[in-house]
Order: C-alpha cells, then structure tokens, then sequence
C-alpha cells in the first residue's frame, strides 16, 4: 500500500511542506460534533507545520469545511495576510 494516495477530502502540498499533507476521516470527529478543520502555521500545536519563514504566524490559517454551504473555506488567522489564488487576504477574513 505504501505510495498510493489515501482516501482525503484534500491535500496541501507545496515547498514549503516536507511531505503533502492530506485531511481523511480522522479529523472528522470532535467533541463539538463533525469537525473538518486544521491549522497550519509554524507554532508547536499546529496541524500541518510550515518551517523556516518568519513571514508564516504560528497560527497562520484555518481551513475548515463550512457544512451548511457546503464548501471548503480558509481563514486568515495571522497578521501578515495570505495569499489564495494570488490574491491577498487579510486577517480575520
């Protein structure tokens, strides 16, 4: 099995991570009830770690899957803004 891609609802991948990252099904269940959320930054108690830039906030995004739209969605969790589809976002967005 070792090489083939899992069963995900997606999957980051890019220089800056050092292996892809997919979100399957073990994100799925929370106390709060279904949950498909990670955060991605540099801090210690993140989901997916980005290293090496400054520029990344340790909590820098959260992608989640908004169900009553149903459709993935990113929020700007940190100061400097993000960039998505080469636009900029800026916090709290």
């Amino acid at each position: 099995m070792s090489g083939e891609t899992p069963f995900a609802f997606f999957k980051l991948a890019g220089p800056a991570l050092d292996k892809p990252f997919y979100l399957t099904e073990k994100y799925k269940k929370t106390e709060g009830g279904p949950s498909l959320s990670i955060i991605v930054g540099r801090g210690d108690q993140v989901d997916v770690p980005i290293l090496g830039d400054k520029a990344i906030s340790r909590e820098h995004a959260r992608i989640f899957f908004d169900f009553p739209e149903r459709t993935f969605k990113i929020a700007c969790l940190g100061r400097n803004g993000l960039l998505v589809d080469g636009g900029h976002q800026k916090f709290g967005r």
